[in-house]
Protein backbone atom coordinates (compact mmCIF):
# COMPACT_ATOMS: atom_id res chain seq x y z
CA UNK A 1 0.00 0.00 0.00
CA UNK A 2 2.58 2.69 -0.89
CA UNK A 3 5.51 5.69 -3.81
CA UNK A 4 8.92 7.80 -5.21
CA UNK A 5 10.72 5.45 -3.26
CA UNK A 6 13.01 2.70 -4.68
CA UNK A 7 15.86 0.39 -3.14
CA UNK A 8 18.42 0.91 -4.91
CA UNK A 9 19.44 -1.91 -7.01
CA UNK A 10 17.04 -4.47 -4.89
CA UNK A 11 14.10 -2.64 -6.44
CA UNK A 12 16.00 -1.05 -10.46
CA UNK A 13 13.43 1.23 -12.04
CA UNK A 14 10.61 -0.46 -14.25
CA UNK A 15 12.47 1.40 -17.45
CA UNK A 16 15.31 3.68 -18.21
CA UNK A 17 14.51 7.19 -18.27
CA UNK A 18 15.78 9.48 -21.23
CA UNK A 19 18.17 11.78 -20.36
CA UNK A 20 19.33 15.03 -22.87
CA UNK A 21 21.77 16.95 -23.07
CA UNK A 22 21.63 20.72 -22.58
CA UNK A 23 23.74 24.13 -22.95
CA UNK A 24 25.77 24.59 -20.43
CA UNK A 25 25.32 21.36 -18.82
CA UNK A 26 29.05 19.82 -17.38
CA UNK A 27 29.71 16.25 -17.64
CA UNK A 28 32.57 14.22 -17.01
CA UNK A 29 33.52 11.47 -20.42
CA UNK A 30 36.03 9.22 -21.42
CA UNK A 31 37.62 8.62 -24.74
CA UNK A 32 36.87 5.01 -25.33
CA UNK A 33 38.36 4.45 -28.94
CA UNK A 34 39.93 6.23 -31.73
CA UNK A 35 38.59 5.70 -35.27
CA UNK A 36 39.76 7.35 -39.10
CA UNK A 37 39.08 10.97 -40.25
CA UNK A 38 39.04 12.46 -36.37
CA UNK A 39 36.19 10.69 -34.86
CA UNK A 40 36.04 8.69 -31.57
CA UNK A 41 33.94 6.59 -29.50
CA UNK A 42 33.19 8.46 -26.33
CA UNK A 43 31.18 7.26 -23.08
CA UNK A 44 29.62 9.88 -21.72
CA UNK A 45 27.59 8.82 -18.35
CA UNK A 46 26.66 5.03 -18.89
CA UNK A 47 25.92 5.34 -23.05
CA UNK A 48 28.75 5.30 -25.78
CA UNK A 49 28.87 7.57 -28.76
CA UNK A 50 30.47 8.14 -31.69
CA UNK A 51 31.86 12.02 -32.32
CA UNK A 52 33.50 14.16 -34.43
CA UNK A 53 36.84 15.25 -32.82
CA UNK A 54 38.23 18.90 -32.86
CA UNK A 55 40.40 18.67 -30.28
CA UNK A 56 43.74 16.16 -29.43
CA UNK A 57 42.23 14.24 -27.03
CA UNK A 58 43.49 10.47 -25.91
CA UNK A 59 42.07 6.88 -25.50
CA UNK A 60 41.83 6.16 -21.81
CA UNK A 61 41.33 9.47 -20.51
CA UNK A 62 38.75 11.10 -18.70
CA UNK A 63 37.96 14.87 -19.35
CA UNK A 64 35.07 17.53 -17.82
CA UNK A 65 33.27 18.48 -21.17
CA UNK A 66 30.74 21.73 -21.16
CA UNK A 67 27.39 21.34 -23.81
CA UNK A 68 28.17 24.67 -25.49
CA UNK A 69 25.10 23.80 -28.26
CA UNK A 70 22.37 21.59 -27.84
CA UNK A 71 20.44 22.35 -31.48
CA UNK A 72 21.23 20.44 -34.59
CA UNK A 73 24.75 18.57 -33.42
CA UNK A 74 26.06 18.74 -29.78
CA UNK A 75 29.17 20.32 -29.62
CA UNK A 76 31.19 19.56 -26.24
CA UNK A 77 33.76 21.74 -24.87
CA UNK A 78 36.70 20.41 -22.96
CA UNK A 79 37.29 21.86 -19.66
CA UNK A 80 40.70 21.85 -18.39
CA UNK A 81 43.46 18.79 -19.48
CA UNK A 82 42.88 15.22 -19.11
CA UNK A 83 41.55 14.16 -15.94
CA UNK A 84 44.13 12.76 -13.84
CA UNK A 85 43.76 9.64 -10.67
CA UNK A 86 44.29 12.72 -8.27
CA UNK A 87 40.76 13.62 -7.85
CA UNK A 88 41.14 16.21 -5.43
CA UNK A 89 43.49 18.15 -8.00
CA UNK A 90 40.46 17.01 -10.73
CA UNK A 91 37.67 18.65 -8.54
CA UNK A 92 40.00 21.76 -7.34
CA UNK A 93 40.89 22.29 -10.79
CA UNK A 94 36.95 22.47 -12.18
CA UNK A 95 35.96 24.63 -8.96
CA UNK A 96 38.28 27.17 -10.11
CA UNK A 97 36.97 27.20 -13.40
CA UNK A 98 33.54 27.63 -12.97
CA UNK A 99 34.47 30.49 -10.08
CA UNK A 100 33.72 28.64 -7.11
CA UNK A 101 35.36 28.48 -3.87
CA UNK A 102 36.69 25.26 -2.71
CA UNK A 103 35.50 25.03 0.51
CA UNK A 104 34.78 20.72 2.26
CA UNK A 105 31.06 22.02 1.70
CA UNK A 106 31.65 22.86 -2.23
CA UNK A 107 34.31 20.00 -3.14
CA UNK A 108 31.65 17.13 -1.59
CA UNK A 109 28.97 18.25 -3.15
CA UNK A 110 30.23 18.63 -6.88
CA UNK A 111 32.25 15.61 -6.35
CA UNK A 112 28.58 13.76 -5.14
CA UNK A 113 27.32 14.94 -8.54
CA UNK A 114 30.15 13.60 -10.30
CA UNK A 115 30.04 10.58 -8.86
CA UNK A 116 26.30 10.17 -9.40
CA UNK A 117 26.77 11.32 -13.23
CA UNK A 118 24.50 13.87 -12.44
CA UNK A 119 25.07 16.67 -15.69
CA UNK A 120 24.83 20.04 -14.02
CA UNK A 121 25.48 23.70 -15.45
CA UNK A 122 27.24 26.60 -13.96
CA UNK A 123 24.56 28.68 -12.59
CA UNK A 124 22.76 25.64 -11.43
CA UNK A 125 25.47 24.76 -9.24
CA UNK A 126 25.83 28.31 -7.84
CA UNK A 127 21.93 28.35 -6.82
CA UNK A 128 22.31 25.05 -5.41
CA UNK A 129 25.53 25.99 -3.26
CA UNK A 130 23.57 28.98 -2.06
CA UNK A 131 20.68 26.71 -0.51
CA UNK A 132 23.27 23.95 0.56
CA UNK A 133 25.46 26.43 2.64
CA UNK A 134 22.28 27.55 4.71
CA UNK A 135 20.63 24.13 5.41
CA UNK A 136 20.99 22.70 8.59
CA UNK A 137 21.30 19.01 7.66
CA UNK A 138 23.32 19.21 4.69
CA UNK A 139 23.61 15.76 4.16
CA UNK A 140 19.01 15.26 3.76
CA UNK A 141 20.07 19.27 1.94
CA UNK A 142 22.31 17.82 -0.78
CA UNK A 143 19.89 14.32 -1.68
CA UNK A 144 17.37 17.21 -2.31
CA UNK A 145 19.08 19.48 -4.90
CA UNK A 146 20.66 15.65 -6.81
CA UNK A 147 16.34 15.25 -6.85
CA UNK A 148 16.11 18.51 -8.40
CA UNK A 149 18.68 18.40 -10.47
CA UNK A 150 17.54 14.83 -12.19
CA UNK A 151 14.11 15.93 -12.65
CA UNK A 152 15.58 19.76 -13.94
CA UNK A 153 13.40 21.14 -11.20
CA UNK A 154 14.43 24.92 -11.16
CA UNK A 155 16.94 25.43 -8.28
CA UNK A 156 14.14 27.70 -6.00
CA UNK A 157 13.96 28.02 -2.60
CA UNK A 158 10.37 27.41 -2.77
CA UNK A 159 11.00 23.52 -4.45
CA UNK A 160 13.63 22.96 -1.85
CA UNK A 161 11.51 23.35 1.18
CA UNK A 162 9.10 21.52 -0.65
CA UNK A 163 10.66 18.45 -1.49
CA UNK A 164 13.38 19.13 1.73
CA UNK A 165 9.76 19.07 4.15
CA UNK A 166 8.64 16.05 2.36
CA UNK A 167 11.70 13.85 2.86
CA UNK A 168 12.36 15.28 6.67
CA UNK A 169 8.61 14.37 7.84
CA UNK A 170 5.31 12.45 7.63
CA UNK A 171 1.92 13.11 6.14
CA UNK A 172 0.51 12.18 9.68
CA UNK A 173 3.13 13.99 11.55
CA UNK A 174 2.17 17.20 9.59
CA UNK A 175 -1.18 17.17 9.67
CA UNK A 176 -1.49 15.79 13.37
CA UNK A 177 0.64 18.53 14.33
CA UNK A 178 -1.45 21.42 12.22
CA UNK A 179 -4.76 19.93 13.29
CA UNK A 180 -3.55 19.99 17.58
CA UNK A 181 -2.82 23.60 16.86
CA UNK A 182 -5.34 24.61 15.16
CA UNK A 183 -7.69 22.90 17.82
CA UNK A 184 -5.63 24.90 21.13
CA UNK A 185 -5.68 28.19 18.78
CA UNK A 186 -8.10 30.73 20.50
CA UNK A 187 -9.71 31.94 17.17
CA UNK A 188 -10.39 28.40 16.10
CA UNK A 189 -14.31 29.26 15.80
CA UNK A 190 -13.53 31.63 12.46
CA UNK A 191 -14.62 29.87 9.45
CA UNK A 192 -11.54 30.00 7.79
CA UNK A 193 -9.95 27.34 11.13
CA UNK A 194 -13.80 25.66 11.27
CA UNK A 195 -12.83 24.62 7.26
CA UNK A 196 -9.65 23.15 7.94
CA UNK A 197 -10.78 21.30 10.81
CA UNK A 198 -13.01 19.39 8.93
CA UNK A 199 -10.66 18.53 6.23
CA UNK A 200 -8.27 17.64 8.99
CA UNK A 201 -11.00 15.39 10.47
CA UNK A 202 -11.00 13.73 7.07
CA UNK A 203 -7.96 12.75 6.65
CA UNK A 204 -7.18 11.52 10.65
CA UNK A 205 -10.31 10.48 12.45
CA UNK A 206 -11.29 6.80 11.56
CA UNK A 207 -14.24 6.50 9.24
CA UNK A 208 -17.60 5.20 9.97
CA UNK A 209 -17.72 2.77 7.21
CA UNK A 210 -20.59 -0.05 8.11
CA UNK A 211 -19.44 -3.33 7.21
CA UNK A 212 -20.89 -6.19 5.56
CA UNK A 213 -23.93 -6.62 7.81
CA UNK A 214 -25.31 -9.36 5.46
CA UNK A 215 -21.73 -11.62 5.83
CA UNK A 216 -22.35 -11.12 10.00
CA UNK A 217 -26.06 -11.95 9.69
CA UNK A 218 -25.47 -15.17 7.44
CA UNK A 219 -22.77 -16.53 9.60
CA UNK A 220 -23.12 -17.29 13.09
CA UNK A 221 -19.40 -17.68 13.87
CA UNK A 222 -18.52 -14.49 12.31
CA UNK A 223 -21.62 -13.03 14.86
CA UNK A 224 -20.21 -14.49 17.63
CA UNK A 225 -16.61 -13.49 16.99
CA UNK A 226 -17.95 -9.12 16.62
CA UNK A 227 -19.37 -10.11 20.18
CA UNK A 228 -15.83 -10.91 21.33
CA UNK A 229 -14.43 -7.86 20.05
CA UNK A 230 -17.21 -5.70 21.34
CA UNK A 231 -18.59 -4.87 17.48
CA UNK A 232 -22.08 -6.08 18.52
CA UNK A 233 -23.68 -5.66 21.62
CA UNK A 234 -22.77 -8.62 24.17
CA UNK A 235 -26.83 -9.21 24.50
CA UNK A 236 -27.54 -9.64 21.36
CA UNK A 237 -28.87 -12.70 19.69
CA UNK A 238 -28.05 -14.54 16.62
CA UNK A 239 -31.84 -14.93 15.44
CA UNK A 240 -33.10 -11.50 16.20
CA UNK A 241 -29.93 -9.62 15.53
CA UNK A 242 -30.11 -11.56 11.59
CA UNK A 243 -33.49 -10.19 11.32
CA UNK A 244 -33.14 -6.67 12.63
CA UNK A 245 -29.96 -6.93 9.80
CA UNK A 246 -32.85 -7.67 7.26
CA UNK A 247 -35.15 -4.73 8.32
CA UNK A 248 -32.46 -2.28 7.86
CA UNK A 249 -30.89 -3.47 4.88
CA UNK A 250 -34.31 -3.33 3.19
CA UNK A 251 -34.59 0.35 4.04
CA UNK A 252 -34.35 1.53 7.80
CA UNK A 253 -31.33 2.71 7.85
CA UNK A 254 -31.28 4.39 11.22
CA UNK A 255 -31.32 1.62 12.75
CA UNK A 256 -27.68 0.00 11.72
CA UNK A 257 -26.33 2.65 14.62
CA UNK A 258 -27.86 0.06 16.84
CA UNK A 259 -26.78 -3.15 15.03
CA UNK A 260 -22.87 -2.80 15.50
CA UNK A 261 -20.81 0.02 17.72
CA UNK A 262 -19.25 1.74 14.93
CA UNK A 263 -16.07 3.57 17.16
CA UNK A 264 -15.25 -0.14 17.99
CA UNK A 265 -14.58 -1.43 14.27
CA UNK A 266 -11.13 -0.13 14.62
CA UNK A 267 -10.54 -3.25 16.56
CA UNK A 268 -10.37 -5.11 13.16
CA UNK A 269 -7.51 -3.19 12.62
CA UNK A 270 -5.74 -5.05 15.10
CA UNK A 271 -7.11 -8.68 14.99
CA UNK A 272 -4.50 -10.38 13.78
CA UNK A 273 -2.14 -9.24 16.22
CA UNK A 274 -4.84 -9.95 19.18
CA UNK A 275 -5.03 -13.65 17.42
CA UNK A 276 -1.19 -13.88 18.08
CA UNK A 277 -1.75 -12.98 21.50
CA UNK A 278 -4.18 -15.54 22.37
CA UNK A 279 -2.57 -18.62 20.81
CA UNK A 280 0.17 -17.84 23.05
CA UNK A 281 -2.29 -17.40 26.14
CA UNK A 282 -4.19 -20.89 25.19
CA UNK A 283 -0.91 -22.60 24.27
CA UNK A 284 0.56 -21.34 28.60
CA UNK A 285 -3.13 -21.78 30.58
CA UNK A 286 -5.47 -23.88 27.97
CA UNK A 287 -4.59 -27.05 29.89
CA UNK A 288 -5.24 -25.81 33.16
CA UNK A 289 -8.50 -23.54 32.22
CA UNK A 290 -9.98 -27.33 30.63
CA UNK A 291 -9.08 -29.04 33.53
CA UNK A 292 -10.40 -26.70 35.74
CA UNK A 293 -13.94 -26.51 34.04
CA UNK A 294 -14.25 -30.28 33.63
CA UNK A 295 -13.51 -30.72 37.51
CA UNK A 296 -15.54 -27.53 38.41
CA UNK A 297 -13.00 -26.52 40.57
CA UNK A 298 -11.61 -22.59 40.48
CA UNK A 299 -7.79 -21.89 39.29
CA UNK A 300 -4.61 -21.82 41.55
CA UNK A 301 -4.95 -18.47 43.08
CA UNK A 302 -1.48 -17.72 41.35
CA UNK A 303 -2.02 -19.20 38.16
CA UNK A 304 -5.36 -17.01 37.77
CA UNK A 305 -3.61 -13.82 38.40
CA UNK A 306 -1.16 -14.71 35.92
CA UNK A 307 -3.85 -15.48 33.29
CA UNK A 308 -6.22 -12.51 33.75
CA UNK A 309 -2.77 -10.41 33.67
CA UNK A 310 -2.37 -11.78 29.91
CA UNK A 311 -5.56 -11.54 28.86
CA UNK A 312 -6.12 -8.04 30.33
CA UNK A 313 -2.34 -6.71 28.92
CA UNK A 314 -2.88 -8.79 25.38
CA UNK A 315 -6.60 -8.95 24.72
CA UNK A 316 -8.92 -6.16 26.40
CA UNK A 317 -6.78 -3.41 26.34
CA UNK A 318 -5.85 -3.87 22.57
CA UNK A 319 -9.90 -3.92 22.45
CA UNK A 320 -10.55 -1.12 24.57
CA UNK A 321 -12.36 -3.45 26.84
CA UNK A 322 -12.34 -1.76 30.60
CA UNK A 323 -15.50 -3.58 31.50
CA UNK A 324 -14.82 -7.47 31.85
CA UNK A 325 -14.32 -8.87 35.41
CA UNK A 326 -13.59 -12.26 35.40
CA UNK A 327 -14.46 -14.28 38.66
CA UNK A 328 -12.29 -17.39 39.57
CA UNK A 329 -14.97 -19.68 39.11
CA UNK A 330 -16.06 -22.88 36.56
CA UNK A 331 -18.60 -20.79 34.78
CA UNK A 332 -16.60 -17.82 34.17
CA UNK A 333 -13.39 -19.66 33.16
CA UNK A 334 -15.95 -21.62 30.41
CA UNK A 335 -17.32 -18.20 29.26
CA UNK A 336 -13.15 -17.21 28.63
CA UNK A 337 -11.96 -19.91 27.30
CA UNK A 338 -15.11 -20.18 24.46
CA UNK A 339 -14.32 -16.14 23.76
CA UNK A 340 -10.79 -16.76 23.61
CA UNK A 341 -11.42 -19.72 20.66
CA UNK A 342 -13.94 -18.06 19.35
CA UNK A 343 -11.32 -15.13 18.27
CA UNK A 344 -8.64 -17.98 17.39
CA UNK A 345 -10.59 -20.25 15.39
CA UNK A 346 -13.36 -17.94 13.70
CA UNK A 347 -12.55 -19.18 9.66
CA UNK A 348 -14.71 -16.51 8.51
CA UNK A 349 -12.52 -13.40 9.92
CA UNK A 350 -10.13 -13.60 7.58
CA UNK A 351 -12.51 -12.78 4.39
CA UNK A 352 -14.44 -10.12 6.38
CA UNK A 353 -11.72 -8.15 8.11
CA UNK A 354 -9.31 -7.89 4.87
CA UNK A 355 -12.69 -6.51 2.80
CA UNK A 356 -13.41 -3.87 5.24
CA UNK A 357 -9.70 -2.78 5.74
CA UNK A 358 -9.66 -2.64 1.77
CA UNK A 359 -12.81 -0.40 2.00
CA UNK A 360 -11.29 1.81 3.89
CA UNK A 361 -8.18 2.79 2.39
CA UNK A 362 -10.01 3.00 -0.78
CA UNK A 363 -11.97 5.56 0.89
CA UNK A 364 -9.12 7.28 2.34
CA UNK A 365 -6.81 7.16 -0.90
CA UNK A 366 -10.32 8.75 -2.59
CA UNK A 367 -10.21 11.32 0.36
CA UNK A 368 -6.44 12.21 -0.56
CA UNK A 369 -7.08 12.40 -4.27
CA UNK A 370 -9.91 14.82 -3.56
CA UNK A 371 -9.57 17.10 -1.17
CA UNK A 372 -5.79 17.31 -0.25
CA UNK A 373 -5.53 19.54 -3.85
CA UNK A 374 -2.55 17.65 -5.65
CA UNK A 375 -4.57 18.78 -8.74
CA UNK A 376 -5.38 22.70 -7.13
CA UNK A 377 -3.25 24.14 -9.92
CA UNK A 378 -4.64 22.23 -12.80
CA UNK A 379 -8.43 23.00 -11.47
CA UNK A 380 -7.93 26.77 -11.36
CA UNK A 381 -6.34 26.26 -14.92
CA UNK A 382 -9.26 24.43 -16.51
CA UNK A 383 -12.04 25.57 -14.60
CA UNK A 384 -12.43 22.39 -13.11
CA UNK A 385 -14.30 22.00 -9.49
CA UNK A 386 -13.83 24.75 -7.44
CA UNK A 387 -10.15 24.15 -5.77
CA UNK A 388 -10.94 26.41 -2.87
CA UNK A 389 -12.31 23.80 -0.28
CA UNK A 390 -9.36 21.72 -0.75
CA UNK A 391 -6.74 21.23 2.02
CA UNK A 392 -3.90 23.23 0.00
CA UNK A 393 -6.67 26.17 -0.77
CA UNK A 394 -7.10 26.70 3.03
CA UNK A 395 -3.64 26.50 3.73
CA UNK A 396 -2.35 29.39 1.10
CA UNK A 397 -5.34 31.47 3.12
CA UNK A 398 -3.95 30.40 6.89
CA UNK A 399 -0.31 31.27 5.93
CA UNK A 400 -1.26 34.52 4.60
CA UNK A 401 -3.73 35.33 7.13
CA UNK A 402 -2.72 33.90 11.08
CA UNK A 403 0.40 34.23 13.05
CA UNK A 404 2.46 32.41 15.43
CA UNK A 405 2.85 28.14 15.65
CA UNK A 406 -0.20 27.87 13.90
CA UNK A 407 1.20 29.84 10.62
CA UNK A 408 4.38 27.72 11.47
CA UNK A 409 2.44 24.13 11.16
CA UNK A 410 0.12 25.54 8.21
CA UNK A 411 3.47 26.24 6.12
CA UNK A 412 5.15 22.89 6.90
CA UNK A 413 2.36 21.15 5.91
CA UNK A 414 1.97 23.35 2.83
CA UNK A 415 5.72 22.52 2.32
CA UNK A 416 4.52 19.03 2.61
CA UNK A 417 1.65 19.03 0.05
CA UNK A 418 3.55 20.87 -2.58
CA UNK A 419 6.29 18.28 -2.05
CA UNK A 420 3.76 15.66 -2.54
CA UNK A 421 2.62 17.85 -5.80
CA UNK A 422 6.51 17.76 -7.20
CA UNK A 423 6.71 13.66 -6.66
CA UNK A 424 3.17 12.42 -7.41
CA UNK A 425 3.22 12.33 -11.29
CA UNK A 426 6.08 11.45 -13.53
CA UNK A 427 5.11 11.17 -17.13
CA UNK A 428 6.76 10.65 -20.47
CA UNK A 429 4.82 9.44 -24.04
CA UNK A 430 5.19 5.79 -22.95
CA UNK A 431 5.99 5.54 -19.35
CA UNK A 432 3.60 7.02 -16.43
CA UNK A 433 4.93 6.79 -12.56
CA UNK A 434 3.05 7.73 -9.68
CA UNK A 435 3.44 8.04 -5.78
CA UNK A 436 0.66 7.84 -3.36
CA UNK A 437 0.74 8.87 0.73
CA UNK A 438 -2.60 7.90 2.54
CA UNK A 439 -2.48 8.76 6.42
CA UNK A 440 -1.89 6.13 8.73
CA UNK A 441 -4.34 6.47 11.57
CA UNK A 442 -7.24 5.14 9.89
CA UNK A 443 -5.95 2.32 8.56
CA UNK A 444 -4.35 1.05 12.50
CA UNK A 445 -0.63 1.76 10.89
CA UNK A 446 2.03 3.44 12.81
CA UNK A 447 3.34 5.40 9.63
CA UNK A 448 1.87 6.46 6.39
CA UNK A 449 1.10 4.06 3.55
CA UNK A 450 2.89 4.85 0.35
CA UNK A 451 2.42 3.61 -3.01
CA UNK A 452 4.58 3.51 -5.70
CA UNK A 453 2.74 2.71 -9.33
CA UNK A 454 4.85 2.54 -12.96
CA UNK A 455 3.20 1.59 -16.15
CA UNK A 456 3.36 1.73 -19.52
CA UNK A 457 1.08 3.40 -21.60
CA UNK A 458 -0.72 1.98 -24.47
CA UNK A 459 -0.64 3.65 -28.68
CA UNK A 460 -3.57 5.76 -27.27
CA UNK A 461 -1.42 7.25 -24.26
CA UNK A 462 -3.86 4.96 -21.65
CA UNK A 463 -2.03 3.28 -18.65
CA UNK A 464 -1.99 -0.80 -20.29
CA UNK A 465 -3.76 -2.26 -17.48
CA UNK A 466 -1.57 -5.99 -18.64
CA UNK A 467 2.04 -4.25 -17.95
CA UNK A 468 2.51 -2.35 -14.38
CA UNK A 469 4.32 -2.14 -10.94
CA UNK A 470 3.04 -1.47 -7.77
CA UNK A 471 5.41 -1.04 -4.64
CA UNK A 472 3.90 -0.68 -1.31
CA UNK A 473 5.78 0.56 1.85
CA UNK A 474 4.43 -0.49 4.94
CA UNK A 475 5.34 -0.46 8.31
CA UNK A 476 3.56 -2.44 10.39
CA UNK A 477 2.80 -3.08 14.04
CA UNK A 478 4.04 -6.78 13.91
CA UNK A 479 6.66 -7.67 11.26
CA UNK A 480 7.73 -4.06 11.33
CA UNK A 481 9.41 -2.04 7.88
CA UNK A 482 7.67 -3.84 4.94
CA UNK A 483 8.19 -3.95 1.32
CA UNK A 484 5.37 -5.14 -0.95
CA UNK A 485 6.96 -5.24 -4.75
CA UNK A 486 4.35 -6.50 -7.42
CA UNK A 487 5.02 -6.72 -10.81
CA UNK A 488 2.45 -7.15 -13.47
CA UNK A 489 3.03 -9.19 -17.03
CA UNK A 490 0.34 -9.82 -19.09
CA UNK A 491 -2.30 -9.94 -16.08
CA UNK A 492 0.33 -12.55 -14.64
CA UNK A 493 1.02 -10.66 -10.86
CA UNK A 494 4.65 -11.75 -8.68
CA UNK A 495 4.82 -10.80 -5.78
CA UNK A 496 8.02 -10.15 -3.43
CA UNK A 497 7.71 -9.47 -0.11
CA UNK A 498 10.60 -8.10 1.50
CA UNK A 499 11.21 -8.39 4.95
CA UNK A 500 13.32 -9.70 7.84
CA UNK A 501 10.99 -11.81 9.56
CA UNK A 502 10.05 -15.23 8.66
CA UNK A 503 6.78 -15.05 6.84
CA UNK A 504 5.92 -17.98 5.76
CA UNK A 505 3.64 -19.27 7.95
CA UNK A 506 1.68 -15.91 7.92
CA UNK A 507 1.79 -15.88 3.69
CA UNK A 508 0.21 -19.27 2.47
CA UNK A 509 -2.77 -18.92 4.47
CA UNK A 510 -3.57 -15.41 2.54
CA UNK A 511 -2.50 -16.88 -0.69
CA UNK A 512 -5.87 -18.08 -1.48
CA UNK A 513 -7.83 -15.11 -0.46
CA UNK A 514 -5.19 -12.93 -3.41
CA UNK A 515 -5.69 -15.45 -6.00
CA UNK A 516 -9.09 -15.76 -5.28
CA UNK A 517 -9.98 -11.93 -5.35
CA UNK A 518 -7.42 -11.28 -8.60
CA UNK A 519 -9.39 -14.30 -10.48
CA UNK A 520 -12.55 -12.44 -9.90
CA UNK A 521 -11.16 -9.11 -11.63
CA UNK A 522 -8.88 -11.39 -14.28
CA UNK A 523 -5.76 -11.36 -13.39
CA UNK A 524 -3.80 -14.45 -12.54
CA UNK A 525 -1.15 -14.99 -9.27
CA UNK A 526 1.67 -16.34 -10.74
CA UNK A 527 4.11 -16.25 -7.65
CA UNK A 528 4.78 -15.35 -4.16
CA UNK A 529 8.04 -14.85 -2.56
CA UNK A 530 9.76 -13.65 0.48
CA UNK A 531 13.16 -11.99 1.09
CA UNK A 532 15.06 -10.45 3.84
CA UNK A 533 15.09 -6.52 4.11
CA UNK A 534 18.29 -5.16 5.23
CA UNK A 535 17.14 -2.31 7.86
CA UNK A 536 20.42 -0.22 6.17
CA UNK A 537 18.86 -0.80 3.01
CA UNK A 538 15.60 0.23 3.49
CA UNK A 539 16.83 3.80 5.31
CA UNK A 540 18.93 4.07 2.31
CA UNK A 541 15.35 4.42 0.09
CA UNK A 542 14.16 6.41 2.62
CA UNK A 543 15.76 9.20 0.84
CA UNK A 544 13.12 8.91 -1.51
CA UNK A 545 14.85 9.67 -4.98
CA UNK A 546 15.36 7.46 -8.16
CA UNK A 547 19.07 7.77 -9.67
CA UNK A 548 18.78 4.54 -11.20
CA UNK A 549 19.40 4.99 -14.96
CA UNK A 550 18.46 8.25 -14.88
CA UNK A 551 21.34 9.24 -17.34
CA UNK A 552 21.59 6.27 -19.28
CA UNK A 553 20.18 7.34 -22.49
CA UNK A 554 21.69 9.70 -24.54
CA UNK A 555 20.21 9.12 -28.13
CA UNK A 556 19.62 10.10 -31.60
CA UNK A 557 22.77 12.72 -31.54
CA UNK A 558 26.14 13.07 -32.87
CA UNK A 559 28.93 15.19 -31.32
CA UNK A 560 31.50 17.94 -32.50
CA UNK A 561 34.39 18.66 -29.86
Amino acid sequence: MSIQKVLGSQLPMLQETGQTLRTGQIIQGRIVKLYPNNKANIQLGTNKLIAQLEASLAVGENYHFQVQSSEDMIHLRVLGDALTYKNQANLLELLQHLGIKATKVNQDFVRSLLEKKIPFDKSQLHRAIVLLEGASDRGQAQNVLHDMMVRRFPIKTSIFLALQERLSSSFSERIGALNHDAISSSSSQNHLQSRLLEQLHRLLSPDKIVPNLKAIAENQELFHLMKSVQIIDQDSRFMDWGNRVKNALSGNLSEINQLVNLDKLQNLYTIDSIRKNVVSILNRFGEALQSSIAKKIPLAPEVFASLIKEVDQKVFQPLQNKNNLIVNNPQQLHYLLRELEILVNSQGLDRFTHQFIKDIFAKQARNVLQNVGLQYEKAILHDENNPATSLKAILLSLVQSSDGFIQDQANKLLHFVNGMQLQSVQETDKFIQANLLVPAIKLGLKSDVELNFEGKKNDNGVIDPNFCRVIFYLDLATIKKTVVDMHVQKRAISLTILNDNPLENIMKPLQSLLKEGLEKINYHLSSVSHRPLKSQELDHSKNKFIYHNQYSTYQGVDLRI
